[in-house]
């Protein structure tokens, strides 16, 4: 084997695999808490445990 850089299509595949991956597990995280969304939650709970709307 030749030492040599890493060529283009591996770090393509390498990109697409870490892309995949965390997609997956962002998939996984939405779908195990339906309370985590990409939206601003509509209330936020302060830590003396009053929550703010």
């Amino acid at each position: 084997m030749k030492s040599k850089s890493i060529s283009s299509l591996d770090m393509r595949r390498l990109a697409a695999v870490i892309l995949f991956l965390t997609g997956g597990v962002l998939l996984a995280v939405i779908l195990a808490k339906p309370e985590i969304t990409l939206l601003p939650a509509p209330a936020v709970t302060q830590p003396s445990g009053k929550v703010v709307r």
